[in-house]
């Protein structure tokens, strides 16, 4: 893999011209999942004595990865959309399984793009990739599809060291020696590791072409950039 290879284009390939990798380790197109049912709409949560009633819109624990695996290179607009909305709007974990189909198409996908490797199509070098399966049932893409459905951020209170945005995880895989505290800092960018990790199997390496933010992070609290002006 090409040091900071551009992620950017890669969604708007034509769906039926994708090639990706299949769950017997050859090669196959795909058009996206059609996922496996809706998570439906989250209920709406009463406040207290009776109070506005709000919406969950947004749940980002884990950046890019609605955007990157949520029938990503499915050509129905609507349903790609309404999908993502899903995702969104699903707060509750027992719910979260229901997206592992569609983030197993499209990790199948993502694996083929390490073009370096020695394997055919540089199939079977994704992170935590399974043994190749035969068609129906689990794919060999489903154990991280699953690890990837839940949206949480994991942190080692054990350590003051926040050496990598998933850290915990990464050290967890043997990807790294030490993960630090893990979780994620401003200073982290975790556009470029979710896309390393989802395309190569690390923790860097793949990059969207924004290396860097238009304003520096505080030292101290809260941390985050001064507001543009």
């Amino acid at each position: 893999m090409q040091a900071k290879t551009s992620f950017i284009g890669i969604t708007l390939l034509s769906a039926a011209s994708l090639i990706g990798c299949g769950s017997d380790g050859g090669v196959t197109s795909s058009g996206g999942s059609g996922g496996a049912g809706g998570a439906g709409g989250t209920a709406g949560m009463g406040g207290a004595g009776g109070g506005a009633v709000t919406e969950q819109i947004d749940r980002i624990g884990r950046p890019a990865i609605n955007t990157a695996l949520t029938q990503t290179f499915s050509s129905d607009s609507t349903a790609k959309s309404a999908r993502k909305d899903e995702y969104n709007a699903a707060d509750d974990l027992a719910s979260w399984p229901v997206f592992i189909p569609d983030f197993a198409s499209a990790l199948a996908i993502l694996d083929s793009l390490d073009t370096d490797s020695t394997v055919p199509a540089g199939c079977g070098t994704q992170l935590a990739i399974g043994e190749p399966t035969g068609p129906g049932g689990e794919t060999r893409y489903d154990g991280l599809a699953g690890v990837l459905a839940d949206d949480q951020l994991y942190v080692d209170s054990s350590s003051n060291l926040c050496v990598a945005y998933l850290g915990v995880e990464a050290e967890a895989l043997g990807i790294v020696e030490e993960g630090g505290c893990g979780g994620r800092t401003p200073q982290y960018d975790v556009i470029d590791d979710s896309y390393s990790v989802l395309a190569a199997g690390t923790l860097a390496g793949v990059g969207d072409g924004v290396d860097a933010n238009a304003e520096g992070f505080l030292a101290g609290f809260p941390f985050l950039a001064e507001p543009n002006e």
